[in-house]
């Protein structure tokens, strides 16, 4: 976990920016399915969060988890997840990418 650290330190991120998201969006999806998708991946991440030991917000505070699910409609999915550290990606990509995957998005 000490990488993670030093990638964190490193490593500049997309959620940590004020970054304005492309207005056209690849994917749409309804408000209902958007607070669906955010309800399942805030589960995902206390799920891993407890598993690896880790702060839930300090892994993926709700605020990122929105910022990524509106950059995966902006931007596809592995768009989106390549504007993450490599350790956050390499812990949700599987279950993410599922999660994606069973509304359409990928």
């Amino acid at each position: 976990k000490l990488e993670w650290l030093e990638e964190e330190s490193n490593k500049y991120s997309v959620l940590d920016s004020c970054i304005e998201l492309p207005r056209d969006k690849v994917f749409g999806i309804q408000k209902k399915e958007e607070k669906e998708i955010l309800i399942e991946f805030n589960n995902m991440v206390n799920k891993i969060s407890r598993i690896e030991g880790i702060n839930p917000t300090l892994f993926f505070s709700k605020q990122n988890q929105k910022i990524l699910l509106l950059n995966t409609l902006s931007l596809g999915l592995e768009g989106a997840l390549l504007g993450i550290t490599k350790w956050r990606s390499m812990l949700i990509k599987k279950h993410f990418s599922a999660l994606m995957k069973s509304y359409g998005i990928s």
